[in-house]
């Protein structure tokens, strides 16, 4: 009972926010709820497409959990699932794919507890959490259904924006498959990162994530053909003119399509690497990078690299600052591109 007349209280909070000054909510909720301290730091929002992302295309072999948000500014709640931090907010909403299963959902404010849900989540379904107005029951939540999502989200909310997570998508994977993601790297590209691709649903591993791993396997790629590529005769007819760009050869390949071109300059990148000649391949970074089509995330990476061996410090520390703003801060490459950050400043 004391639960729900938190419960109630929060919401008559909300209403009369606008009424009444800080101290005198302070005052009101004072019999209910004895705050420990400031409230903890709000999750950022975006605004994201509200229809797009709580109707999405298609969730494969996922699932997803939308959830309104509850709460005032001054009393706001926080959110975990299966012990993982989802985000702390008291307005919006959470959205979060996730394999099907039965998950464990909490609320939770600064100084009191609801008791955790059960929530199940079906394979390409949505379950959505919206509030309980009834008097009876332990937690504000219950499972129902997008048409009653969609009044609680109106009811608290001028315009619908998503609350970002404070973990990301991926981290609330079963352990066996978190396992893959965590370890994909680049000694780990057959065990980890194709097995991550092939085994996890699209929409369950981040974006930044996805990027990342694909560019390892397709630099793990580049690198295997470079070096089957270094063992084999070239025949006169496959020889093709060069020319020489500050010592490195460039082939004149202008006739072939971007496409082409890039996958050329890649592995030729990935020769020289392998061959302990990284400063030569900065004429090639800078080719690729004026092509008409898109070209990898992890190519900052490697590009800083090739210019710090050239000398050109001011130019790697650029990339790099470039490349960590792009990256997930899971990345295996997230530190070892702090930590060159940290050299080429100091």
């Amino acid at each position: 009972m004391f639960a729900r007349l938190y419960h109630r209280s929060l919401r008559f909070v909300s209403s009369l926010k606008c009424l009444l000054s800080l101290g005198l909510l302070t005052f009101v909720l004072s019999g209910c709820v004895t705050s420990s301290g400031p409230p903890p730091p709000l999750s950022q929002t975006n605004s994201e497409d509200y229809t797009k992302v709580v109707t999405p295309g298609n969730l494969g072999e996922a699932g997803a959990i939308a959830i309104v948000v509850l709460g005032a500014e001054s009393y706001p709640l926080i959110y975990t699932l299966n012990d993982i931090p989802l985000a702390t907010h008291y307005q919006g909403y959470i959205w979060l794919p996730i394999m099907p299963g039965t998950h464990k959902f909490h609320a939770r404010q600064a100084a009191f507890n609801f008791p955790p849900m059960q929530i199940p989540v079906s394979k390409g379904k949505i379950t959505y959490l919206v509030i309980d107005n009834s008097w009876f029951g332990d937690t504000p939540y219950k499972i129902g259904t997008r048409q009653a999502f969609e009044s609680d989200l109106k009811e608290r909310s001028t315009e619908p924006f998503q609350v970002q997570l404070k973990n990301p998508v991926h981290a609330f994977l079963p352990g066996n498959l978190k396992k893959l993601i965590d370890t994909c790297g680049p000694t780990s590209i057959d065990t980890s990162c194709k097995r991550a691709i092939a085994e996890i649903p699209p929409v369950l591993i981040s974006a930044n994530r996805r990027a990342q791993i694909t560019a390892m396997i397709d630099m793990g790629g580049v690198q295997k053909t470079a070096s089957v590529a270094s063992k084999e005769v070239s025949s006169p007819l496959a020889q093709k003119e060069e020319t020489h760009v500050n010592g490195a050869r460039l082939n004149k390949t202008s006739d072939l399509p971007p496409s082409v071109l890039r996958d050329q300059f890649m592995l030729q990148i990935g020769e020289l690497f392998n061959t302990g000649k990284p400063a030569e391949a900065v004429p090639y970074f800078e080719r690729l990078n004026a092509l008409p089509v898109p070209i990898d995330g992890m190519t900052n990476y490697y590009w800083a690299q090739a210019l710090l061996a050239s000398g050109d410090k001011r130019g790697a520390y650029i990339k790099l600052v470039r490349f960590v703003k792009q990256i997930d801060p899971s990345s295996d490459y997230y530190k070892p591109a702090i930590k060159l950050l940290t050299k080429i400043k100091g």
